[in-house]
């Protein structure tokens, strides 16, 4: 009897493990914005993307997508997370 308790409990632990560690896909939403005094007004853009993977490296290749440039006054910034 406690040996069938045991070996159910031991499947069910192993059963998660396996369900929480799949690569599942997640959407990485990116804002790009631009500041500057020789602009009157703020651009910003949307734009998003699957990646499949595991929630961790998702949000690790999610945020290397940010960025930040200036250029003769103007500041591109892009900044990216997992939705």
């Amino acid at each position: 009897m406690k040996t069938s308790i045991i070996s159910k409990s031991l499947i069910m632990g192993l059963a998660c493990i396996f369900i929480l560690s799949c690569k599942r896909d997640y959407t990485c939403k990116c804002t790009t914005s631009t500041e500057s005094s020789l602009i009157p007004f703020p651009i910003s853009v949307d734009s998003s993307f699957v990646i499949t993977a595991k929630k961790n490296d998702a949000d690790a290749q999610c945020k290397a997508n940010d960025a930040s440039a200036s250029v003769m006054g103007v500041t591109v910034t892009t900044k990216c997370s997992i939705q």
